[in-house]
């Protein structure tokens, strides 16, 4: 049995320890906090089930929190892709819907 320990697995490894999305699931606010010195000033794209943007943002230099408040109108499984020139690294999240 062979084992693939390649570069792509060690620097998504990397980018998701640094990475923190909350809360999830989320209502009236969302989160994403980074700390990564591999990403080049990445874009925060959200997607909603159909594929469609609903949102993006840019990150600028190697540490930031993004507070998003101007998001989806319904409840339901969202995605984050967060890429720069060289990656790309997708999570799923989940809106409850404002109360």
């Amino acid at each position: 049995m062979q084992m693939n320990f390649g570069l792509d697995n060690i620097v998504t490894a990397e980018i998701e320890k640094g990475l923190k999305i909350y809360p999830n699931p989320f209502d009236e606010y969302l989160e994403i906090n980074m700390e990564s010195y591999i990403l080049d000033n990445p874009t925060i794209n959200i997607y909603n089930i159909n594929g469609v943007i609903i949102n993006q943002q840019k990150f600028e230099g190697f540490y930031q929190t993004l507070h998003l408040t101007n998001l989806p109108k319904v409840a339901g499984v969202y995605f984050i892709e967060i890429q720069d020139k060289n990656i790309r690294l997708s999570k799923k999240i989940v809106y409850l819907g404002v109360n």
